[in-house]
């Protein structure tokens, strides 16, 4: 028999595995970019406290440090430490990430910039060749503080955009996805997986109305089929991802200085495929492959 992990016999079972899974490829990034287990140790002891503080609170009373400490089992005294330390800047987005997402947006979701099919037209460098079709209007429309060369040299470092034989500037993506760049594709990787896992809490521990988390999963597929799937997957959420941000944009226009206006929101897709190496995860034996019935929550 398989010995347990340290700490396992006192963890509900299935919290312990799902968290397993979760971290696998999480673990598998950060070996990647040089974080290691001590120094993942150091931050995950931080955001325990940050978590029990914020979220675990007693009424009226807030959350005590003996509290904490009983409830994510760090030690008194570096909780103390840890709550003084505690703050938020890892919740701003860079300057860089926020203007570049709001000039894309405004590519994908704007009729001005669509052709009849809904896709981004190519836009002239200058306004003095392109006028309001060019890429230099649609950068002055997000910000008059920023030239449009500047994101434009950035955009075409990090592959969004090439420059045509007519010398206009093309949107390589139909979302503002960088092919390579740190911290822009960085924040997207991290806020995209907050939201999503967040989204999946929220639902798990009932204390809040449901969220919107859908999923199809299929686990005795070919290559074929993969590729199939994969290709719809791409033009169905393409056209999702699209048809969302042009109505945000428009009720970002009337929010724009409504005193209530200090919410956001996320909605994406994903399609991912790998072998089916585990068949141990479907607990109930079942075939979904056979029902076809997709596995979601609601």
């Amino acid at each position: 028999m398989a010995k347990k992990l340290p700490g396992l016999e006192e963890s509900p079972v299935a919290a312990f595995k799902a968290a397993r899974k979760i971290l696998r490829p999480l673990v598998k990034y950060l070996i990647a970019r040089g974080i290691t287990y001590p120094a993942l140790v150091t931050l995950l002891k931080a955001i325990y406290v940050e978590v029990a503080v914020k979220e675990f609170p007693l009424q009226e009373k807030g959350a005590t440090d003996s509290r904490v400490s009983m409830l994510t089992g760090v030690h008194r005294a570096e909780v103390k430490r840890l709550v003084e330390q505690i703050d938020h800047i890892d919740e701003i987005t860079p300057p860089s990430v926020s203007m570049g997402a709001q000039i894309a947006a405004r590519w994908i979701s704007d009729p001005i910039y669509l052709d009849r099919a809904g896709n981004p037209k190519p836009l002239a460098r200058y306004a003095s060749d392109g006028g309001e079709l060019s890429f230099e209007a649609l950068v002055a429309c997000i910000s008059k503080d920023i030239r449009a060369r500047s994101i434009l040299d950035e955009w075409l470092r990090l592959e969004v955009v090439e420059v045509d034989e007519q010398s206009r500037v093309c949107l390589r993506t139909k979302a503002y996805v960088p092919k390579t760049g740190g911290e822009e594709k960085n924040f997207y990787f991290s806020q995209n997986l907050h939201d999503h896992i967040a989204t999946s809490v929220n639902n798990l521990l009932e204390d809040a109305p449901p969220l919107l988390e859908r999923s199809v999963y299929y686990n005795k597929l070919t290559s074929a089929s993969i590729e199939t799937l994969q290709k719809l997957s791409t033009e169905v959420g393409a056209r999702a991802i699209q048809d969302i941000n042009r109505l945000a944009i428009q009720l970002d226009r009337l929010d724009d200085s409504h005193p209530d206006a200090k919410y956001r929101m996320n909605f994406g897709v994903y399609f991912y495929h790998a072998p089916n190496h585990d068949t141990s995860s479907n607990p109930s034996g079942e075939d979904d492959t056979k029902t076809g019935r997709p596995r979601s929550k609601k």
